[in-house]
């Protein structure tokens, strides 16, 4: 239940990030949901995109812990996508609008 939680609280993050970067929340729900498509046409590229898919996509990285398959987590690749998919866009994000003028 545990790890259930932690990934749907990682979820809600990414949202929460994208949506301060792109101000727009229709977009922020498009980029949140075709992430999924994007991650496994690259995976089909051959083996750097399967690489780059493993240590990027969130839904990779995070399903052992949804699953509870603690032995499969590789705090390395999580950290990775954690950092790609929610700090640095919450970050840019958090830049953005506290530099947004008031209307």
């Amino acid at each position: 239940m545990a790890g259930w939680t932690a990934a749907n609280v990682l979820f809600t993050l990414m949202g929460v990030a994208l949506g301060t970067l792109l101000l727009n929340a229709p977009a922020a729900i498009v980029v949140y949901l075709a992430s999924t498509g994007v991650w496994n046409a690259v995976a089909m590229l051959g083996s750097a995109g399967e690489t780059l898919a493993r240590w990027l996509d969130l839904n990779r990285t995070i399903a052992p812990l949804a699953t509870g398959d603690w032995a499969d987590i590789s705090p390395a690749r999580l950290a990775a996508s954690v950092a790609v998919w929610i700090v640095i866009p919450l970050l840019l994000g958090t830049a953005r609008v506290s530099r947004k003028e008031v209307k």
